[in-house]
């Protein structure tokens, strides 16, 4: 197993990378879709520091879920990248469900798209690099 330090830098990180990449892929996803309606297309890029601060108070429920698994499957001695994916996966799905209950219509579409990218990205890239560093996460 790897050691605790690197476990809860992994967890942190993952969620703050979430958070800090997710409006920066909108227009890129935007690009992807290739919106007809521009009144529905949006940037949450242009306005990051809003889109920053609401990420982070909606992130909050899926984060206790994420420490919940984090916590069960710890507990069951579970591989650490049986881990990972759990929590990669259990992002995602928050990051869906939050979007759903609170947005909804196409432009959650989008959030959901951008979140969920960052989040896959986050967890794949911090995993590459503590493998890379010989770091045992």
């Amino acid at each position: 197993m790897a050691p605790l330090k690197y476990k809860r830098q992994f967890i942190v990180l993952h969620w703050v990378l979430t958070l800090i990449f997710g409006p920066l892929f909108s227009p890129w996803i935007n690009f992807v879709l290739r919106r007809q309606d521009e009144h529905l297309s949006f940037d949450l890029a242009e306005a990051y520091s809003i889109s920053l601060f609401f990420s982070l108070i909606f992130s909050l429920p899926t984060l206790v879920v994420y420490l919940v698994v984090y916590y069960f499957l710890s507990r069951m001695n579970v591989s650490w990248t049986v881990i990972k994916v759990a929590l990669v996966s259990t992002a995602i799905i928050g990051v869906l469900v939050s979007v759903t209950l609170l947005v909804g219509s196409s432009i959650g579409t989008e959030i959901t798209l951008c979140y969920a990218s960052s989040t896959l990205l986050s967890g794949i890239l911090l995993s590459i690099i503590y493998d890379a560093s010989k770091v045992p996460v």
